[in-house]
């Protein structure tokens, strides 16, 4: 194999291994690399052939994320895992 035939098969393949590694990180339970890693994929590289299966794939994941009975989102939503902020640390401050 040639350095131009690798030049042509590198900017499809290994955005796909990409892909594929971000989607084991879901199933192995590692949501949100996986979300993360799909989503960056999407942003930098509109281009590739498997876009549109990429952006059904991520918004599928999104979705599952954003299911109201997930015991994620409802522990994210509790104000004791929240803490003190920033934002909160602030507003005290200038209050």
């Amino acid at each position: 194999m040639t350095l131009v035939q690798i030049g042509k098969i590198t900017p499809i393949t290994r955005p796909t291994l990409q892909f594929n590694q971000a989607q084991d990180m879901v199933l192995v339970g590692q949501m949100n690399i996986g979300v993360n890693k799909t989503f960056v994929l999407v942003r930098e590289i509109p281009t590739h052939l498997d876009f549109a299966s990429w952006v059904s794939t991520l918004r599928e994941l999104l979705l599952a994320q954003t299911d109201l009975n997930s015991p994620q989102l409802t522990r994210a939503l509790e104000p004791q895992c929240l803490g003190n902020s920033a934002f909160e640390k602030r507003a005290e401050r200038s209050g």
